[in-house]
């Protein structure tokens, strides 16, 4: 084995084509989907390099807000609750929107001073600022995955995931071979988006039939 390389990515067919190619060329790899998974095998493992999902990393910022408003969310009507949406509002605005905003802005020294690629890091700031901005809408969308979950509508998630899937792909074959690296990024905030408008869709239409929701 030429080194041990640790793949994170939430993506499963990311995980699967870095895993097949690195194994193929001769590196030990081991792959997880887990942001607390990763920082036990970085530690028990000790790989050489670690492939890591910038978009995963900053996701994890959501988590802890998710838990701590899912009882509320059960518990009171976000329509009507103005206080509660004040709340959550405030608090993806502290712990996501204003991580990713402070980032997207200083992405390109950020990177620079990480690489120490110039290179490299001014083809890779614009995808990391999408993929920044991504973020922060799918910290939007969070809020209506959970209502969507407390209101049993299982079905209807899956079908989101279904039209992202369809719109994205669609997307990157028209994209990628014109912006490259940087359709990848835009890729994030398309799925995001798609993902947040469609999910306001159903809940709108769900509330129409059943009131109140």
């Amino acid at each position: 084995m030429i080194g041990k390389i640790l793949i994170v990515d939430d993506v499963s067919s990311n995980r699967i084509v870095f895993k097949v190619k690195l194994t193929a060329a001769g590196y030990q790899t081991t792959a997880t989907a887990d942001g607390d998974v990763a920082l036990r095998l970085a530690v028990v493992e000790r790989p050489d390099v670690i492939v890591l999902n910038l978009g995963l990393a900053a996701l994890q910022l959501q988590s802890p807000l998710m838990r701590a408003f899912i009882p509320k969310l059960a518990q009171t009507d976000p329509v009507t609750d103005k206080a509660l949406n004040r709340k959550i509002l405030g608090a993806i605005s502290v712990f996501c929107i204003a991580p990713c905003f402070f980032l997207g802005i200083f992405a390109h020294w950020f990177l620079k001073n990480w690489l120490n690629d110039p290179l490299v890091a001014a083809q890779c700031t614009l995808p990391m600022q999408l993929i920044l901005m991504a973020v922060s809408v799918n910290a939007f969308y969070q809020l209506i995955y959970q209502r969507l979950l407390l209101l049993s509508l299982g079905r209807v998630i899956v079908l989101i995931n279904l039209i992202s899937l369809v719109v994205v792909l669609a997307f990157l074959l028209l994209a990628a071979p014109v912006y490259g690296v940087a359709a990848g990024g835009a890729s994030w905030l398309v799925l995001t988006l798609v993902q947040f408008a469609a999910g306001v869709c159903f809940l709108q239409v769900h509330q129409k039939k059943h009131l109140p929701i």
